[in-house]
């Protein structure tokens, strides 16, 4: 008897999956997730270099309480040199105020906030204005903090005390004990100050005069004026970025490439 032929399951060739290209400079705003649903014009202002755009930043304050009104900036003034600056504010008497340590240090009502000056490349002020963004350079900023020149003159006077204290015998007569002096002479590269660094800054910033900066108010039409002034453009100049969306994503990925 014949056996029956075995079978075999039944293939069939097929052709090639057929393949999706997507093409990322032809892809429509459609097509993506969040599309763009205006463009707004770029118009970055040219400054006069006679004149400074300060961003002054205050860490320790919240936004919700800005130096306004009743606790607007009492006094303004900097070291042109060290770019250090310093503004005077009011202090609430009537909250983690102690009495005592007013008598003693003089601070009144008032707290010294301190800062120093860099270069802000890449910050500006925006504004908005018939639909075109505005954008004014910033000159240099500051983080203001707390500056405790109060307690550092109170130090400075208990040294002098004790320095003329310890000058005298007790009897207000000073110690005439005998001393021996040795002369030497070093040129004047010997005699050169060796700070560096912080301490140098420092030094030049202590042995700088002030310079008296007028202060108006938020609210005040000096502020308002200035504020018109600084945003307004005459001729305009409309921004086109030269970068493709390509070349952006390869920027922002290098960034954040670790070596």
């Amino acid at each position: 008897m014949d056996e029956p032929s075995p079978s075999y399951p039944h293939t069939q060739q097929r052709g090639p999956e057929p393949t999706i290209e997507e093409d990322s400079e032809t892809e429509t705003y459609q097509d993506l997730e969040d599309p763009v649903i205006k463009e707004i014009p770029i118009i970055l202002k040219s400054t006069d270099p006679s004149e400074r755009l300060l961003l002054l930043q205050y860490p320790g304050r919240p936004s919700t309480r800005p130096f306004t009104e009743k606790n607007r900036i009492l006094e303004a003034r900097e070291k042109v040199s060290t770019d250090v600056i310093e503004v005077d504010v009011p202090i609430d008497t009537t909250r983690f105020y102690d009495p005592l340590k007013n008598d003693n240090w003089g601070v009144v009502n008032k707290q010294t906030l301190r800062g120093v000056m860099n270069d802000s490349d890449g910050y500006y002020v925006a504004s908005v204005q018939n639909g075109e963004l505005v954008l004014v350079p910033v000159s240099k900023s500051a983080q203001m903090r707390p500056a405790f020149n109060y307690i550092d003159k109170e130090v400075a006077d208990k040294k002098e005390v004790s320095r003329l204290e310890n000058g005298s015998n007790g009897n207000g007569h000073a110690n005439s004990s005998v001393q021996v002096v040795q002369m030497t002479v070093k040129s004047t590269v010997d005699n050169a100050p060796r700070l560096g660094g912080a301490l140098l800054a420092r030094k030049k910033a202590d042995e700088e005069d002030f310079v008296h900066l007028n202060w108006n108010d938020l609210n005040d039409d000096e502020t308002k004026n200035a504020r018109e002034t600084a945003l307004t453009v005459e001729n305009k100049h409309e921004l086109n970025s030269s970068t493709t969306n390509d070349e952006y994503i390869n920027l922002l990925v290098q960034e954040t490439i670790v070596e």
